[in-house]
């Protein structure tokens, strides 16, 4: 989050553009290596893919705690995107690139590239778009506010959807030994 909130145009990263970018982030990250970078779980809302869990603790303009120190949420009267609350980085404060590997590096860079001058609703169309992992679960299946299972990776993806279905149900059964509850 901190990657995206110092690299997007300024006023322009809501949590609906974060949502977006976390999103594409991870299935992205996913579909190349068979592993997300957050740990996150999208669900499919009207407006596309949106980690509830992680953006249902900001939605009283407070962060969890690991974050707080680092971002604040500025409620900006009247924006194109989400309901006006834009995110900033703390004075002093900057991404450590160091937690990340070259390609999730990469990764976040090209997107923040792509959709640095765009609104959550820009990039919201292309959530929408026939055959992504909302449009399928949304669209196709019926199955609204439900999770988007990572295993709706696409064709190009070096990852089967048999190797992404045991991929997550190896992380499923880790996280429960481990009790791994992680934040981003």
């Amino acid at each position: 989050m901190m990657f995206f909130a110092q690299n997007i145009a300024k006023n322009k990263i809501g949590k609906l553009k974060m949502a977006k970018l976390l999103f594409a982030l991870d299935f992205e990250h996913f579909r190349q290596t068979g592993r997300t970078v957050t740990g996150l779980n999208y669900f499919a809302y009207q407006n596309g893919p949106y980690p509830k869990e992680l953006m249902n603790k900001m939605s009283e303009k407070e962060f969890p705690d690991d974050l707080s120190k680092d971002l604040t949420l500025i409620l900006k009267g009247d924006t194109k995107d989400d309901v006006g609350y834009l995110f900033r980085v703390k004075e002093g404060r900057s991404a450590d690139l160091s937690l990340f590997s070259p390609r999730e590096v990469e990764i976040m860079g090209n997107l923040a590239e792509i959709w640095r001058d765009a609104f959550g609703k820009d990039i919201g169309q292309w959530s929408y778009t026939r055959g992504t992992p909302w449009q399928m679960v949304w669209e196709k299946e019926g199955r609204k506010l439900d999770v988007i299972s990572y295993v709706y990776i696409d064709r190009e993806s070096p990852i089967t959807k048999e190797e992404a279905q045991e991929i997550l149900k190896e992380e499923a059964e880790a996280n429960l030994v481990f009790s791994v509850n992680s934040t981003i």
